[in-house]
Formats: structure tokens, sequence, C-alpha cells
């Protein structure tokens, strides 16, 4: 299981949850590049913005772009909606060469130090999400939208590695009146699979504090109702993943790895993609 190989034939989907509710207006440990604190928005918007360009790389050949991803952009904040815009605008799933070309390249400039002499240097970076906050919290709304999708998306794609579901807020989902309900929720989606093995729910909690990756319990997470809300509804991690994430992350354990981190780094968070869609054979590379 988890050992399906990745190609144009069987891509693997990857769901992308992303909060955009009023709360994500609030500052996070994450800083811009004169230091000041982003709000959470912008931090999730360029955490989106950089995978996408990791994907995208990942998927280019000589001979073009692959489609070895299928993505699908979510976004929940008083509602939830599809975010790819231009020719993909209304659309679910797109295509790794899909996504390229709507992508926008964006110019900017950044402070080096060159032989002892601090210089301007441009650089340019491919953006597809614009940072958003407004309304509530639909999360369990955002996890039904996804299991919709899925639904469809594994019925022709029963040979294909299990989809991955990453879902990035700060966790104060407000359209359940119980707890059991988003647990439900995430339950149902989890349990949509293909040959390969069920689907994976990661949740990465934005919030003001210590950063933790990958616990194997509560008590590895701060004292916060919706850290832990988070971790109750995130997977525990395949097997062939945990040597992969001990190796990565220094992670010494034996019990189950849960797909959950708090304040991740965008480095981390495409290192759990990398683990995530690594061949099985470990190869490093797909068909």
């Amino acid at each position: 299981m988890y050992s399906a190989e990745i190609s144009s034939k069987n891509p693997v989907a990857f769901v992308f949850l992303i909060d955009q509710s009023l709360t994500m207006e609030n500052s996070s440990d994450a800083k811009d590049e004169d230091g000041n604190p982003l709000p959470r928005k912008e931090a999730v918007s360029d955490a989106i913005n950089s995978i996408l360009e990791e994907l995208v790389n990942r998927a280019l050949k000589e001979d073009g772009i692959r489609d070895y991803f299928e993505i699908a952009l979510i976004g929940y904040g008083g509602d939830k909606t599809f975010l790819w815009e231009g020719n993909l605008e209304g659309k679910s799933f797109a295509k790794s060469s899909e996504i390229r070309e709507v992508a926008v390249e964006q110019t900017y400039k950044k402070e080096v130090v060159v032989r002892g002499n601090i210089v301007e240097e441009e650089y340019t970076r491919l953006t597809w999400l614009t940072p958003k906050a407004v309304g509530m919290t639909p999360m369990k709304g955002a996890f039904e939208t996804a299991k919709e999708e899925l639904e469809k998306w594994v019925s022709t794609h029963k040979e294909s590695y299990p989809p991955i579901v990453i879902n990035i807020t700060d966790g104060e989902v407000n359209d359940v009146k119980t707890e059991e309900e988003i647990l439900t929720a995430s339950q149902n989606l989890q349990n949509i699979s293909t040959d390969d093995g069920n689907t994976v729910v990661i949740n990465i909690h934005i919030a003001n504090g210590n950063q933790v990756v990958f616990p194997s319990s509560t008590s590895q997470l701060p004292d916060y109702f919706y850290a832990h809300l988070l971790f109750k509804i995130s997977s525990v991690l395949p097997e062939s993943w945990k040597s992969a994430i001990k190796d990565v992350f220094k992670i010494d354990t034996s019990e189950d790895i849960v797909g959950m981190a708090v304040n991740a780094k965008m480095t981390d968070v495409i290192k759990i993609l990398d683990i995530g869609t690594r061949p099985a054979r470990d190869v490093g590379f797909y068909r």
C-alpha cells in the first residue's frame, strides 16, 4: 500500500484546503523580507504559491511538463470556492501543465551582499493564490466539497497513488455544533481510496508559538483547543512514510505518526509533499 508509481498515466491528486476566513488577518510568526510579521493570509498564500511552483518544477522534464499531479485549491472563508483563476476559473482539478499556463510571474527585489557590498537583486516567482480574509470558517463544508470531488476523481484513477489532502488553517472551525461533526467529515474524506490505499489528510495549523511537526500524541502540542482538534482529524501516516519522516525531521519514535503540524515552515511543507509523493522504490523520479 502507498507504493503506486506516480506517472502521467496514473497521477496523484492533491487537494489544498485553504482557510480564508477573517481571522487569517491576524499576524503570524512568519516574517517578510524586512522582518515584519506577516498576516496569516499572506503566510498561507506564500506557502501555497511556493508549493505549487515546486510541484510544477518536479513535473518539468526535457520534453515539457508532465502531468504527474492533478491539483485542487478549495478556499473557505464565508463561503467555499475553487480558487483557480484565468482559463481554469471554476475548475476543480487542474493538471501540472495547465497550472503552469495560468501562473503569474511576479518580480521582486532583495538586497544581497556581493564582495562586501550590498546590492539590489531582482528575482522572479510564480504566483497563483491571492491573499484573502473574509467571513467565517466553514471547514466542515470544505471537507465535504473535497470529498465530493475526490470521489469523482478516484472513480477514474483507481490505480493511482492515494490522494493527499492538506488543510491549512488557524483551526477555528465554526460551521459545526459538535466536535463529532468535523471528526466525521474528516473520516469520510479519509475513507476515499484507490487500490493503493486511503486518502491522507494532513492539517497545518497556523498559530503563534513553537513549531511542532508530526506529533505522536497531543502531549506534544501547545495547550490550545484547535491544535488538539486538528490532531484528531488528521490521518495516521502510512508506515511506508515513517522511515523518511524520521530521517528528515529527526523524529525518534516507534508510535504512530500523525499528519499534523503547528507553524510548519514552508520548507517543511514541501518536505511533507516529497515524502508523500516519493515513488515506491525511492528512486527519486517519476515515470
